[in-house]
């Protein structure tokens, strides 16, 4: 079912018969990293039933549907969905501003949040609002925040080197 999902991803009435069912069901975690994969393939057509979706998924505890929401596999290594590559810049900016940003102020998984800094594109997101999470998280006291800081440091010095 899922390949012919992906078959089929042209086809937008796909989303509303099968998929969004299928994510109400809270299949199985593999399922649902699937599914987001295959949600990709639809974000070019800017439907809000793909965007809640997505925005659901950026919550959601299982550490595989996150990486998914950066195109990345288990290792961490990114593979950028057709849907995204053949998407504007101004789609994928807001796709990085709901979707990946929030994931680095996920409310449960820390493994989350650290792929998060590492996986953001600093290309599409606002600088300035990445700063300010990075700086909150130096003057914040907690386990998460130690661990965090170096995480995100590191992005922000990258997107300096970038810039040179």
């Amino acid at each position: 079912m899922l390949r012919l999902s992906i078959e089929y991803r042209f086809n937008s009435t796909l989303i509303i018969s099968i998929l969004k069912p299928l994510w109400d069901s809270r299949p199985h975690p593999d399922i649902r990293a699937c599914l987001i994969m295959i949600l990709l393939q639809f974000i070019h057509n800017n439907e809000s039933i793909v965007w809640s979706i997505l925005e659901e998924a950026a919550h959601d505890d299982y550490y595989p549907v996150i990486l998914a929401l950066f195109g990345a596999n288990a290792k961490g290594i990114c593979r950028p969905s057709r849907g995204l590559k053949e998407s504007s810049t101004s789609l994928i900016q807001l796709f990085v501003k709901r979707i990946q940003m929030k994931i680095l102020d996920h409310p449960t998984s820390l493994s989350g949040r650290i792929w998060a800094w590492s996986l953001l594109d600093s290309e599409y997101c606002d600088i300035n609002l990445l700063i300010d999470k990075a700086r909150k998280l130096c003057i914040q006291f907690d386990k998460d925040a130690n661990v965090l800081w170096k995480q995100a440091f590191t992005k922000i010095v990258s997107f300096y080197k970038q810039q040179k």
